[in-house]
């Protein structure tokens, strides 16, 4: 048992000393789920980007693969318009920033010279 002049750490949290007030005990307890869901989000973007990843390496060794022993130029051609817009498609949903930006910036590209065309 503690001696009389001191407090033990459930007399002081019980007194609702300043430092461990119950607000400051909600306000920590609200830090750290707040903490919590930002590193869960950024986990989950983490993992979402590591499945393009993958699907794009699987997508190139696919390529290398089989298109490569195709005889003419159409095939190959049309099946690598095909995927790039898959792989746009999916970035997109991936949330991958980086190949949003380069899209923006093609688009971009493409109406100004339309326009100055015009």
């Amino acid at each position: 048992m503690p001696p009389p002049d001191k407090k033990d750490e459930f007399d002081t949290l019980e007194s609702g000393s300043p430092t461990t007030s119950r607000d400051g005990v909600q306000d920590k307890s609200a830090m750290a789920a707040e903490q919590a869901y930002a590193e869960l989000a950024e986990e989950k973007d983490k993992r979402k980007e590591e499945r393009f990843l993958f699907v794009l390496a699987g997508l190139v060794l696919f390529n290398a693969h089989i298109l490569g022993s195709m005889e003419n130029w159409t095939a190959p051609l049309v099946l690598g318009v095909l995927q790039l817009f898959g792989l746009l498609i999916f970035a997109k949903r991936s949330g991958i920033e980086e190949v949003q930006q380069w899209v923006d910036k093609m688009l971009d590209a493409v109406k100004t010279n339309k326009d100055n065309e015009q």
